[in-house]
């Protein structure tokens, strides 16, 4: 994964990005393994994404993000502990060369780095071509479990 395709995807989430919407670019300011992103809805409700822009492999049955690109141990500790207080967190993984967006919840945090293209296709929590869809699903998620303030 290159920085400038990371890059190019936050641009991409952050030109998308629904009206009052709040956007916070962490990469490199913060501890190892917080997420790239952080993004508080209209409603108040706080929501974290990892992102990634890997090179999609050519074959199916290839690892989804590759041998080096998936998360670290710092950012998968990071969701598992944000998973074990119910602070909702993403990988949010734009391929390469692709316009689609995949969006895995934390449950995904042990399991990403070994998907296949074919099993990530199936397992992702979300699969679109259009942005604003995945921030409409996290905050019908946050609205479903009761984690927005009114």
């Amino acid at each position: 994964m290159s920085k400038k395709a990371e890059q190019n995807f936050y641009e991409t989430l952050k030109t998308a990005a629904p009206k009052g919407w709040w956007l916070q670019r962490l990469e490199n300011l913060a501890g190892a393994g917080i997420p790239d992103l952080l993004l508080v809805s209209p409603n108040g409700h706080i929501i974290w994404w990892e992102l990634k822009a890997p090179i999609l492999p050519k074959r199916d049955t290839s690892l989804f993000l590759g041998d080096s690109q998936g998360l670290n141990v710092d950012q998968a500790s990071w969701q598992a502990k944000a998973q074990s207080y119910g602070i909702p967190v993403y990988t949010v993984v734009r391929p390469v060369d692709s316009r689609e967006i995949f969006l895995f919840g934390a449950w995904a945090w042990n399991r990403i780095n070994s998907l296949s293209v074919y099993e990530a296709t199936l397992k992702s929590d979300l699969k679109t071509d259009h942005p604003r869809d995945a921030y409409r699903f996290c905050l019908n998620e946050a609205q479903a479990l009761g984690l927005t303030r009114d």
